[in-house]
């Protein structure tokens, strides 16, 4: 039996990282064997979670003595029994003391039993595999698994009873295998893990190395798996490639659905042949006119050989898509090869909108037209379509118009602009008169003078007039004729009152202005004369 557990320490570490699945509380669940017989040395496995420490983990026995396992998971430690404890008969403890660096951790304590040899007090010791690992032998993943299970009391060896048992098919993954061993004394439990895993990488077969005297050269290489069949391959340079004079190494690699690579390789040797053409990948170009667009591009060879394209690089590509034939000769012969060249028009027309400030013929708006065009690259002119439409009634203010304008190839876009309805325009003033138009006679007296106006406008229909200023002729203090200062005063919005008097018997002009504004604040003026006649004019009268 310590044999035996000698040799599963031997694989432990080629296996942890497949057996160990980390627990979400720090405790101890069993542990394996839990009874050993007394005298010599032997391995005992602890079972649970949380069991590592990050500073260290040490297994107490019988409260004294700490030792480090062999082997340190967070859900297994191996450690050997000290020989002294195993000497004496009877019921000991252990206590895993994980030791972070905030403290100390106990899990435990957990009993095991040392018997006197001949004594069957206790149930039979069962000796586990710590894990199995078999690599996959059929077409669905499983394979044939072997394994011992072995289990003795102190009156030698007891039967053991797994499921599965050895010598199943295990599938594809991780299988938990429990066996048990009883006797009179009671039935010991354990269980381990058979990992059965896909290792085995695909078979690349490619051909023998190649000798051609042509630059492209074609060729077939095949995987297969043994799980997986028949997989791609994908090889560098690939089958159809245009290889350069000399040796090339061609690499094929395949990969299986358990990511296991398999490659293989083989030489391409080029003696001689026509030029290798370099040609770019077939081209997507936008047009820019009705004619398409220019169109560079760059093909060589591998050996310098001048090449010829037809259309040459530099030429105008209509729309739609052109085959350009390319070729190269030397010595050896002509290579000839191809590439296109698409023209494609996925630009919309441009639409131009302008704003409009147009002018209200009424207090609700105004019928407004514009004009609005579009250019495509492709199709020149395009029509557009507006809403509200010109020629419609448009309200007094701002009103958004949207156009929108497709080409023959149905590349559409939309534009949005502000038209204005709006009022600048002055009144009309049709009318203006002042009674009384002459004041006489000239006796210095103040006369009540009203002002009459008629004016229209297109927005508002009551404009409002009110006297602006009154002006003279003659200074208001002139010499002669009693002249008496402040000729006239504005008394209300139309009407003002003038001074009946002249200077020197010479006709007096009085010129008042008017002002006429309308809703929105435009205003227009306009005069009319009251006159104090001179002394030849009246006389002629």
């Amino acid at each position: 039996m310590t044999l035996m557990r000698v040799q599963s320490v031997a694989i432990l570490a080629a296996i942890v990282c497949l057996l160990v699945a980390g627990g979400a509380s720090a405790e101890v669940a069993r542990i394996s064997p839990s009874d050993f017989n007394v005298g010599g040395e032997d391995l005992i496995n602890i079972y649970g979670s949380g069991l590592l420490g990050t500073v260290a983990t040490e297994v107490v026995f019988d409260g004294a003595d700490a030792y480090e396992p062999s082997f340190a998971a967070d859900d297994h430690l191996l450690v050997w029994v000290p020989v002294h404890v195993l000497l004496i008969e009877g019921q000991h403890t252990l206590v895993v003391r994980s030791i972070d660096a905030t403290g100390v951790r106990l899990h435990g304590p957990v009993t095991f039993t040392v018997h006197a040899p001949g004594v069957a007090d206790g149930p039979p010791q069962l000796t586990l595999p710590e894990g199995v690992v078999a690599y996959a032998e059929n077409r669905d993943g499983s394979a044939v698994v072997t394994f011992e299970a072995v289990a003795a009391d102190a009156n030698g060896p007891v039967d053991v009873g797994c499921v599965p048992p050895s010598g199943s098919t295990f599938p594809l993954g991780r299988t938990t295998v429990t066996c048990t061993a009883s006797n009179l004394s009671g039935s010991t439990e354990g269980s381990f893990s058979v990992l059965v895993t896909d290792a085995t990488p695909p078979v690349v077969t490619v051909p023998g190395d190649m000798i051609s005297d042509e630059s492209v050269v074609t060729f077939t290489a095949s995987a297969t798996d043994d799980l997986d069949g028949d997989v791609a391959v994908i090889c560098s340079p690939a089958s159809g490639s245009s290889f350069s004079q000399g040796t090339t190494i061609v690499t094929c690699r395949a990969y299986d659905s358990h990511f296991n690579q398999g490659s293989a390789s083989f030489a391409v040797v080029v003696t001689a042949g026509p030029p290798a053409l370099v040609l770019p990948a077939n081209i997507v170009e936008e047009a820019d006119s009705a004619s398409g667009t220019v169109v560079n591009f760059v093909a060589s060879t591998l050996d310098g050989s001048p090449v010829t394209c037809t259309p040459p690089s530099g030429s105008t590509f209509a729309l739609g898509t052109t085959v350009v034939n390319c070729s190269a000769t030397n010595s050896d012969g002509t290579s000839a090869a191809s590439f296109t060249v698409t023209v494609m028009d996925t630009t919309p027309p441009a639409i131009n909108a302008p704003a409009v400030f147009f002018e209200a013929t009424s207090a609700a708006g105004a019928n407004a037209t514009y004009s609005v065009t579009a250019t495509d690259l492709v199709d020149g002119n395009v029509a557009v379509s507006c809403t509200p439409a010109s020629g419609s009634f448009f309200p007094f203010g701002e009103t958004e118009v949207t156009c929108t304008a497709t080409d023959s190839r149905f590349n559409g876009d939309s534009a949005v602009f502000t038209l204005t309805v709006q009022d600048t325009t002055a009144p009309e003033i049709v009318s203006i008169s002042a009674t009384p138009g002459s004041l006489w006679p000239p006796d210095h007296k103040m006369v009540n003078v009203v002002v009459a106006v008629v004016a229209v406008d297109a927005v508002d229909p009551s404009p409002v007039s009110t006297i602006l200023s009154v002006s003279s002729n003659q200074p208001q203090n002139g010499t002669g004729d009693g002249d008496t200062p402040n000729d006239w005063t504005i008394t209300g919005p139309l009407t003002l009152q003038l001074r009946a008097e002249r200077s020197g018997g010479k006709e007096r002009i009085y010129t008042i202005t008017v002002q006429t504004i309308d809703i929105n604040g435009n205003i227009a003026t306009s005069t009319v004369e009251v006159r104090v006649a001179d002394s030849k004019r009246r006389s002629s009268r």
